[in-house]
């Protein structure tokens, strides 16, 4: 069950009463307090919580197939996020990965032609975005990903075109910023009126088998044999499965993904544009500081509708669920924006300061830490719940346990206006088996969702503490787009490491592949961790754990030697202690913690306990122990590894691993006592055990 109290950052059920969207002036009579029957049916075939654009395309996909789905809506239908958006329709090309920014294309493309083809009366028009620039710094990070673009993505690069010259940039109406990127893929539209459509259809069309119940919120989920039970203050249905396309509201019913999918709230206004103005051509985007701000205008009555600045809030609106209130410090820097980032009016008339609006309402926004969007089954860690089914291995073949299907269904999506990919993704993936969405860790803040947002928060140093320090960020070098395959000698390595496990345990090579992987390509990259979750049939996220745990696996290119300085208590207690050595380290290199010389032959990092305590001070250099140093012998030895690597190699005297005073291993001063034989060849034991 739910509980009867919220955990701090869990979600309740959504407000009966919410603040007024600009959206719901004109609600569709159909729809509005709609319950196709009188009572709740007893049983369906998949219930879908949720009448958002998640809820009513996944349920048009279930439909067609032929599935009799029950959609339930807490309150009316479409009151939630989706009927209080800025009106944006507009895929990220410059702020994503090429493979997601043409993902996000190919979405735009079908939600135009969809509503095209079937004449929706939803005001879309594409008229190209405007994402101004007013930080330098920002303007650098944009340039050099444009340029990426042009020369490796050509055919993305005329969908982000930067404009600096001053001309351009009044001709996009933002003289004040100093540069703007045109996005000529983008669309403003009535998003209620897209998903009204799309449920009155559904209606018509599946009279038998599609049932709709507005004003029924779920208040929890109960498992029972191989049914669910959805519980409303209604009634309760049984259903071997369960949609949730609940968005920020997910933990109220799924309390262990608290802190996973938090609820944030947004604001927006419509304003009256000033006297004098000149209607906007474009949709636009735009950050300063940390709060992005996005603007359309209403054909018609001109409405400005201008959402964002959250910020000037405290706690930036974060955790917040209820949507009935505004928050008037957002509200006032609404009102005060657009004067200091567009030109509104014509020639010859100054910016108003202040904008009166006429409207003003809240959303409840769902983000997670990483960005990446949940779609599939839910695992069961996060699903386990006092009334839901017993904890099952989750597994990423075909062949699922019949109690893995038992786990309810998440849809949540983080994004920009209306985007998602509806043509690609097909319902009976879901229902048939699980998917793997990254586990994800709690933190306070959401991250950057526009590539102007993002290059912010780079430049202003904010990277490493908005965000968990494991999550990996694509750079030139580390980044899915690179292929890794093991060449054929390892390949046979593989063959014969993986005799050592059963087939079901397999798995348990993660560690030695990693390895290899890293010895074959120089560092443990994505690509190298992706190939390893692929030939072990993992999940991929189960591998970038392990590889992120231990140190002995370099997630980022390193130098042909990797010094590596043990500085734990003994290590800076024994000998002259690891402190002076790691200043001997510095000073000679020339570099700090995490940095590689720009001959690129030394890395340099300080790590945990190497066990080898007793040989204190010590470092390990790529497989081998140094021990025993003094600030002397280990500048001597960076020499010597220095000269190795240069064109006097052979003339090159590298001292040998160990200990660097003289004794063979961990010895007193009168010699060894004990382990006096020679140690046993490689996997073998004594001949009497």
């Amino acid at each position: 069950m739910t509980g009867t109290t919220l955990e701090k950052g869990q979600s309740g059920l959504p407000t009966p009463d919410s603040t007024h969207s600009y959206w719901h002036r004109e609600p569709s009579a159909v729809l509005l307090g709609h319950r196709t029957t009188e009572k709740l049916p007893p049983t369906a075939d998949v219930i879908v919580v949720g009448s958002g654009i998640t809820g009513a395309f996944a349920a048009r996909e279930l439909a067609n197939e032929g599935r009799n789905v029950l959609l339930l809506e807490a309150r009316e239908a479409c009151w939630g996020a989706t009927g209080r958006n800025g009106g944006h329709c507009q895929p990220m090309v410059y702020g994503s990965k090429p493979s997601i920014a043409r993902f996000e294309l190919g979405t735009y493309d079908f939600l135009k032609d969809f509503i095209a083809r079937n004449k929706i009366p939803c005001d879309w028009h594409t008229v190209g975005g405007v994402h101004g620039i007013f930080d330098d710094d920002v303007l650098a990070a944009v340039e050099e990903i444009i340029e990426r673009l042009k020369t490796s993505h050509p055919d993305l690069a005329d969908k982000a075109i930067l404009v600096k010259d001053e001309r351009g940039r009044r001709a996009l109406r933002v003289p004040q910023a100093c540069a703007a990127v045109y996005q000529p893929h983008a669309a403003k539209l009535w998003p209620y009126k897209l998903v009204a459509w799309v449920l009155e259809s559904l209606l018509r069309e599946f009279p038998d088998t599609f049932n709709m119940q507005t004003n029924t919120p779920v208040e929890y989920l109960q498992h029972s044999d191989d049914r669910w039970i959805v519980h409303t203050r209604r009634g309760q249905v049984a259903a071997k499965d369960v949609l949730l396309a609940s968005n920020a509201y997910t933990s109220c019913l799924l309390p262990k993904m608290t802190g996973i999918i938090t609820p944030v709230r947004a604001q927006i206004v419509g304003l009256t544009p000033p006297t004098g103005d000149v209607p906007l051509e474009h949709t636009h985007v735009w950050a300063r500081g940390r709060n992005e701000n996005y603007l359309i205008q209403r054909d018609g009555d001109g409405i400005l509708i201008l959402g964002g600045e959250r910020y000037a809030a405290s706690g930036a609106e974060e955790g917040i669920w209820d949507d009935g209130s505004v928050n008037a410090d957002v509200g006032r820097k609404l009102r005060h924006e657009l004067g200091k980032s567009l030109k509104l009016r014509g020639p010859g008339h100054e910016e108003r300061n202040q904008l009166d609006a006429q409207y003003e309402w809240t959303g409840i926004m769902g983000y997670v830490n990483d960005g990446h969007p949940w779609v599939g089954r839910v695992p069961t860690e996060f699903g386990d719940m006092q009334s839901l089914a017993p904890r099952v291995e989750r597994n990423i073949t075909d062949n699922q346990p019949t109690t893995q299907s038992q786990q309810p269904i998440c849809k949540h999506h983080q994004t920009s206006g209306v985007v998602m990919d509806w043509s690609t993704f097909r319902l009976e993936k879901a229902l048939s088996r699980p998917q793997t969405p990254s586990p994800l860790r709690p933190a306070a803040s959401p991250p950057p969702t526009t590539a102007i947002d993002a290059a912010q928060s780079i430049h202003n140093g904010e990277q490493d503490h908005s965000l968990p320090l494991p999550l990996h960020r694509n750079t030139a070098d580390n980044n899915p787009d690179i292929p890794f395959k093991f060449n054929k000698e390892n390949e046979t390595v593989i063959a014969e490491i993986l005799k050592r496990y059963p087939e079901q345990y397999k798995k348990a090579a993660v560690m030695p592949l990693l390895d290899l992987g890293q010895r074959q390509h120089g560092f443990t990259s994505i690509s190298v961790m992706n190939e390893v979750a692929r030939l072990l049939e993992m999940p991929p996220m189960r591998v970038y754990e392990v590889a992120s745990f231990y140190t002995m696996y370099n997630r980022n290119p390193v130098g042909k030697f990797f010094v590596q300085a043990c500085t734990t208590t003994p290590c800076q207690l024994g000998g002259c202690g690891s402190d002076v050595i790691v200043k001997a380290i510095k000073e000679h290199l020339g570099i700090k913690q995490g940095e590689t010389t720009a001959d690129g032959l030394f890395t340099f990092i300080e790590v945990e306990c190497l066990g080898a305590c007793v040989n204190a001070p010590m470092i390990q250099i790529n497989d081998d122990y140094y021990e025993d140093l003094t600030p002397e012998t280990v500048v001597d030895l960076l020499k010597a590894l220095k000269a190795s690597a240069g064109e006097a190699s052979a003339a090159a005297k590298v001292p040998k691993p160990g200990p660097l005073t003289g004794r063979d291993t961990c010895e007193n001063s009168k010699g060894q006592t004990n382990l006096l034989d020679e140690p046993w060849g490689v996997e073998k034991t004594r001949s009497d055990l």
